[in-house]
């Protein structure tokens, strides 16, 4: 019941690690030769690496697919990372995003996650939402100093019958205040209406 539609898979797995939890996950976790299918669609996933290494309480989590690379670094705990971004959110946004269950330990760790072709993943999460292919995202979090960063490089994306082109985002945060800015070469309304060169700031 993870997800409403029919997902399958099937593929190949080679698996070197050892850990009592997630959190205390250290090797390799390979999945090839796969194939993944949406009511009977086949994406185009064939393949995932997960490697996890500990050194003096720091960790390095790399994940490397055909459709997206990720990685994070510093101290984190990997179930409370959700947790993470939503104590940041809720100061920001609490009528739209509802408190942590946790309070933060230390979390101090910086991220980044470039996309290839992901547009058909996107629609997955929300029908609402295409493109994001060959993007860039990346940031850290610093409970300790209560800092967020954000920034993003995006080519073009589509929400609804909006298209956005060409937009960088870079948003600075402490716990109590949050400064977003974004230069947009082109927004597509229709056909004759566009809204060129816009720049956002919002505080």
């Amino acid at each position: 019941k993870l997800y409403n539609e029919n997902i399958d898979f099937n593929g190949k797995f080679h698996l070197n690690f050892t850990g009592s939890d997630i959190d205390h996950f250290v090797g390799t976790a390979k999945i090839y030769d796969a194939s993944v299918y949406r009511n009977v669609k086949r994406f185009s996933f064939d393949s995932l690496v997960v490697d996890s290494k500990i050194e003096n309480n720091n960790k390095t989590l790399t994940v490397l697919s055909n459709e997206f690379d990720a990685a994070l670094a510093g101290e984190f705990s990997i179930r409370e990372l959700p947790a993470a971004f939503q104590t940041f959110l809720n100061r920001y946004y609490p009528t739209y995003i509802k408190p942590a269950n946790k309070k933060l330990q230390n979390e101090n760790f910086s991220f980044v996650v470039t996309t290839k072709n992901v547009d058909e993943y996107i629609n997955i999460i929300n029908r609402d939402l295409s493109g994001f292919n060959n993007s860039t995202l990346s940031g850290r979090i610093n409970s300790k100093e209560n800092l967020l960063d954000v920034n993003a490089e995006v080519p073009e994306f589509k929400f609804r019958n909006l298209a956005f082109n060409n937009t960088v985002l870079k948003g600075r945060g402490t716990i109590d205040s949050l400064v977003l800015e974004a230069n947009v070469a082109d927004t597509y309304v229709n056909d004759s209406l566009h809204l060129p060169e816009t720049y956002l700031r919002v505080n």
